[in-house]
């Protein structure tokens, strides 16, 4: 079963954009978020840059799976699979896609999501929370450099929006 995620079945936060192929999350932060009931899950993600377009560094993203982290990488446009789900029996997990790196780095575009289901809706949108924030800053409001050393130049690998104060005060809020 190949599923196309959308703002239909899926909670997106952040700036997106929609060309009927690719859900692309543009900005840092940017997520994709939903409840996914099946007993086996790969995502394909992409880029809509290479290494011969952006030399600091291609767009990285997080995958969290009931909240535990179980990918931190960069992808480019020959796209990347990522297991989010590998069991014997059919469950129910939450599933979060999240835009690490600042959006001149490039989008990070979900392709499909292949997965193992019985459920009539395999894929659920996150609910939405009592309380949302928007952020309006620079670099630093995207994490920049908050994982690299002093002097270092910009690259995507010390960009995190998950450690950015952003992130860090909607989670602290549940917004």
């Amino acid at each position: 079963l190949v599923l196309k995620l959308s703002d239909k079945n899926t909670k997106i936060t952040g700036r997106y954009s929609d060309d009927g192929d690719v859900l692309w999350l543009i900005h840092s932060g940017s997520a994709a978020g939903f409840e996914l009931t099946a007993s086996k899950a790969e995502l394909t993600l992409k880029s809509d840059v290479d290494s011969d377009t952006y030399k600091e560094g291609l767009p990285r993203f997080a995958v969290f799976v009931d909240d535990m982290l179980i990918c931190d990488d960069v992808t480019g446009t020959e796209g990347k699979k990522i297991a989010v789900l590998d069991s014997d029996n059919e469950k129910t997990v939450s599933v979060k896609i999240i835009h690490l790196s600042e959006a001149q780095s490039g989008a990070v575009g979900i392709v499909a999501l292949e997965a193992e289901s019985e459920a009539v809706d395999p894929v659920k949108p996150l609910p939405d929370k009592k309380y949302s924030i928007e952020f309006i800053g620079d670099s630093i409001t995207c994490a920049y450099g908050v994982e690299g050393e002093f002097g270092d130049t910009f690259s995507t690998a010390t960009e995190n929006f998950t450690k950015s104060y952003a992130y860090l005060t909607a989670k602290a809020l549940n917004a």
